[in-house]
């Protein structure tokens, strides 16, 4: 276990980049929200978000709200990861980017709408599930970072001997993290989404 935890720790750095990207584009969704809501939707962020809604009141019972949030938040994560490995980390930059509007963007909204203040509708609708998923989201994206800086510099190694010898360093401590960072964003994803689904569930009843 402390193994595991050690290797989790190891890409902290990482982490803790996403996480600022996160909060700093959220704190900017929430002032800017008029205008970033006309952005999000051309970009189809909402529409994610409604088919999974939609998914969820066709067959409004725990364990398909469950599996619905659990599913879309795993791939979502994966792809993050697997396509920051892909194209040098630039996808998990903007993921954190869009996710952090989305969320500024989505308070805005209640808040004006409800008259509510923003942190309460925080605190109550998004930190019981958000305290497991938004940790599981910044590790996504950090190792989605790491990786894509890793294949970024082991292509420029090629040219250097030396930094061939430190790339493939690298790759060894990656892979030595890979299993522990993966598998406790899949749990924190898990019980994320049982929270999640009985909120909803819930509110629906």
């Amino acid at each position: 276990m402390k193994k595991w935890w050690s290797a989790i720790r190891a890409e902290r750095r990482y982490f803790t980049m996403m996480a600022v990207v996160f909060v700093t584009s959220a704190v900017t969704g929430y002032f800017q929200g008029d205008s970033l809501t006309t952005f999000l939707k051309q970009a189809g962020v909402f529409e994610e978000i409604e088919k999974v809604v939609l998914s969820i009141q066709s067959q409004p019972t725990f364990l398909n709200a469950f599996v619905s949030i659990f599913l879309n938040n795993l791939f979502a994560t994966m792809m993050i990861i697997l396509l920051g490995a892909l194209f040098f980390g630039i996808y998990p930059f903007s993921a954190m980017l869009m996710n952090g509007m989305l969320l500024g963007t989505t308070l805005h909204i209640a808040s004006h709408t409800s008259g509510q203040n923003p942190w309460a509708i925080f605190v109550q609708s998004i930190l019981p599930h958000g305290i497991m998923e938004l940790p599981a989201l910044f590790m996504a994206a950090g190792l989605g970072i790491h990786l894509g800086m890793a294949v970024l510099r082991r292509v420029l190694s090629v040219f250097s001997s030396e930094r061939m010898q430190a790339s493939i360093a690298e790759w060894k401590r990656i892979r030595s993290r890979l299993v522990p960072n993966l598998t406790a964003i899949v749990v924190l994803l898990f019980f994320a989404a049982i929270v999640e689904a009985a909120l909803i569930i819930y509110g629906m009843s």
